[in-house]
């Protein structure tokens, strides 16, 4: 890491005394900077308003940037702050201020509500393959409304039926839909686009896909 334990300490410190002057911070180190927490003396509440002396920060262990966290313990919170990065590497600023407008976070997993939509609503007998599920289980009941985009199910009652179809000889299933398209993911995670009868290859990952899909940068 670029930034030191004693800089870390002293970022930490700045950051303590901004609630109290007499605050000391303490570091809970991990592989990506530090979890900072601040003792802070009893002092009485001023005006009605309510200062959190017991929030988190974290400092990056490459920039020194502090941002502040909720008041779990240094542990969850530096778990919250891995996903966090793993996002940034993973999209781009644009495709992640779109994801989250839709209520996408890191991390976010509805994968026992895609079991039961399937269990529902698909063909009898029909197993879901996993580099489908995978997809359904983060992106399922998204809208991004600018775009015209809706990831199946579209319901919270989650009762629409399930499309499923071959493509090129492999199982692939409609997974989102967006004006007169259909998005669809196949049995080993390739991403296509279906417009009528034209059926276009988007990307092998749906990670790839996704910014094409919505028009942005990849």
């Amino acid at each position: 890491m670029s930034v030191t334990e004693e800089r870390a300490g002293q970022i930490a410190q700045d950051w303590a005394r901004g609630v109290h002057p007499e605050s000391r911070a303490w570091l809970h180190p991990f592989e990506l900077g530090w979890v900072a927490g601040r003792d802070t003396p009893e002092h009485p509440i001023e005006d009605g308003l309510v200062l959190d002396a017991h929030v988190r920060a974290v400092i990056d262990g490459e920039t020194g940037e502090l941002t502040v966290w909720p008041a779990l313990s240094p542990d969850e919170v530096a778990d919250v702050y891995r996903a966090v990065r793993r996002a940034a590497d993973r999209f781009s600023p644009q495709l992640l201020a779109l994801l989250r407008l839709a209520g996408w976070r890191p991390g976010r997993d509805v994968g026992p509500a895609v079991d039961a939509w399937w269990a529902r609503c698909a063909p009898a007998g029909t197993a879901l393959p996993p580099p489908i599920r995978s997809v359904l289980a983060e992106f399922a009941g998204l809208r991004i409304s600018a775009l015209g985009l809706a990831f199946e199910p579209v319901s919270a009652a989650g009762r629409e039926p399930v499309t499923v179809l071959a493509l090129d000889g492999r199982f692939a299933v409609v997974i989102a839909r967006a004006g007169g398209s259909e998005l669809i993911v196949d049995d080993v995670g390739g991403v296509h686009r279906r417009r009528g009868g034209e059926v276009e290859a988007l990307a092998g990952r749906f990670d790839e896909a996704l910014p094409r899909i919505l028009g942005l940068p990849g």
